[in-house]
């Protein structure tokens, strides 16, 4: 049995998940390979597999003292999109005497949109005592700022990473958040017009400096409403910020007559030879894509990523593509995808 379990470590996962199977068949029941397993089936996109194997080692609405279930939980919480999954992110929270179920309800509810509640659940959260491992009011008050910064709630943001980080002082996801919103809230408050220093928006999202991304590509379609790339980038950010209805809104203004023929006479005045209806396809598709993905509608982001495929060359769309084929388990697609 140990060969078989580092066989599955080294193999891939869907090699891997063949291996589980096997040991399921032909091992005697062990909670730790069926652990292993439920891992496995959420890293490789078996949302599905895994509920239903979760199901049997923990039922819905029991608790367990198991730390490795409740862990699993935990894996399972981040990996779902759904409310089918809400029994799973907080058993009975209100009676509950530790802070997870909680911060893992507030999680799920942010991850849907509902900002209001998701800082709701994390107050409550925030209620226990400090004590490392057990309460964990410190990670409820990092979560209520990152909910906050994606609200555009900038000064109630700050306020909260710093509660966070009077419980821990070396907390660095509380403190990257301070930096963050700090750096944004004074680009805020900057005279219109005014000079500031721009690293690149793409270049801060890749350092986790959401809020100042946000602030700054705002400020530039102030001025350049026919900057495509940037109307797509706000558009992702509004994504990943679970302000959908913005998102839907921001595409119809893209899709709209009237945006195609502002960007034609800009791109023929500056004499830009690219095709302005093709690169506002790209940026409606990348937008929409991201959208699907972000809600588990991996067979509709799917569709849009390969007709994305088809129309620029950038490898990050077939990565995309690849990882939604992987979590429809159309596992010969993504191989000739990756490939």
């Amino acid at each position: 049995m140990n060969h078989d379990l580092e066989l599955a470590l080294q193999f891939n996962l869907a090699q891997a998940r063949v291996v589980y199977s096997h040991l399921f068949r032909t091992e005697p029941a062990s909670t730790k390979i069926a652990v292993l397993s439920v891992q496995n089936l959420i890293a490789i996109g078996d949302l599905e597999s895994a509920k239903s194997l979760l199901d049997i080692l923990c039922p819905p609405f029991h608790e367990t003292d198991d730390q490795r279930l409740k862990i699993l939980q935990m894996e399972y919480s981040k990996a779902v999109c759904d409310f089918d999954a809400e029994e799973y992110w907080c058993r009975q929270p209100d009676h509950s005497s530790e802070t997870y179920p909680l911060i893992y309800l507030g999680s799920c509810l942010a991850r849907q949109g509902q900002h209001d509640e998701a800082i709701e659940a994390h107050r409550k959260a925030t209620e226990f005592p400090y004590e490392e491992g057990k309460w964990q009011p410190d990670e409820a008050w990092v979560n209520i700022a990152m909910v906050l910064r994606a609200k555009g709630d900038f000064p109630a943001a700050l306020e909260a990473a710093n509660k966070a980080l009077a419980f821990d002082p070396n907390y660095l996801d509380a403190q990257e958040i301070v930096n963050d919103i700090s750096a944004a809230i004074e680009l805020q408050q900057l005279e219109p017009g005014a000079k500031f220093e721009d690293p690149g928006i793409f270049l801060l999202v890749n350092e986790h400096k959401y809020a100042q991304s946000f602030v700054i590509t705002k400020k530039h379609l102030a001025e350049e409403p026919d900057w495509i790339a940037g109307q797509m980038h706000l558009g992702v950010l509004l994504v990943e910020f679970r302000r959908f209805g913005e998102v839907e809104s921001d595409i119809r203004f893209l899709e709209s007559p009237e945006y195609l023929k502002m960007v034609r006479a800009i791109y023929a005045e500056e004499e830009i030879e690219d095709d302005a209806e093709n690169e506002i396809q790209i940026a409606v598709l990348e937008m929409r894509s991201t959208l699907e993905m972000r809600s588990g509608n991996h067979e509709k982001a799917a569709s849009l990523l390969r007709r994305l495929v088809q129309l620029k060359t950038f490898p990050d769309s077939k990565i995309e593509l690849g990882e939604c084929l992987t979590s429809l388990r159309r596992y010969d697609e993504a191989l000739d995808v990756y490939t």
